[in-house]
């Protein structure tokens, strides 16, 4: 398992990773989970991951965001 500076944990499961989402600004999660995944391109390209989000309101813009960006990087939401 893996976490990060900004309240991400990712984890292996059965079907992918499973990346849940802690306290903090929205913007600066999304941007570290990018970045983290851009520092590792070769572990993450082609990747299944799912989002935890816990009690966090997400609209659907942002959730289309931030698929767009994962697949930009190879990773699949």
């Amino acid at each position: 398992m893996i976490e990060s500076k900004l309240n991400l944990q990712i984890k292996g499961v059965r079907d992918g990773l499973l990346v849940s989402v802690g306290e903090g600004d929205w913007d600066d999660l999304q941007a570290s989970l990018i970045t983290h995944i851009g520092e590792r391109a070769g572990f993450f390209k082609g990747a299944r991951l799912a989002l935890d989000v816990s009690n966090r309101i997400l609209r659907a813009a942002d959730l289309g965001q931030l698929r767009d960006r994962l697949a930009d990087q190879g990773v699949v939401l």
